[in-house]
């Protein structure tokens, strides 16, 4: 009975919360259009009580270039439910669970850009040897 009450107060919580957002959203919208600008993201995050709200949420609003980048989708607007489900999803600390993948896909990256590397030398030394110019010295 315990359980079930805690998780409709958390299902209360959340619902809540995205309204919150839904009605930030709306105050930010300017335009009206249903899409945050850049111009109007910024505009958002220099009001005191959404940057101490963010902060609340542990998000960092100081940057809203980054922020923006963050929650578009790369058309250059956010909309609504991009907006909701980007600051949902980013809000409070990292968990290690959250990490270990980005460590993981970094990790293969940083072998894949040794494996180019080594392989870039190698060609530059077979096309040294055959007398091809060397482009890094002619260059500098």
């Amino acid at each position: 009975r315990d359980h079930d009450l805690m998780i409709l107060n958390s299902a209360k919580k959340a619902k809540a919360f995205k309204q919150d957002l839904c009605d930030l959203f709306d105050e930010a919208d300017l335009s009206e259009d249903g899409l945050l600008s850049l111009e109007e993201m910024q505009d958002l995050l220099s009001k005191p009580k959404v940057k101490f709200w963010f902060q609340q949420l542990s998000i960092d609003a100081s940057d809203a270039d980054l922020l923006f980048e963050l929650l578009d989708d790369g058309d250059g607007a956010i909309r609504k439910e991009e907006f909701v489900m980007g600051i949902t999803r980013i809000k409070g600390e990292a968990r290690a669970q959250d990490l270990v993948p980005v460590m993981t896909n970094v990790q293969r990256i940083l072998v894949q850009c040794k494996d180019i590397r080594r392989a870039c030398e190698t060609l530059a030394t077979s096309m040294s040897t055959m007398g091809a110019p060397n482009h890094a010295t002619s260059m500098a």
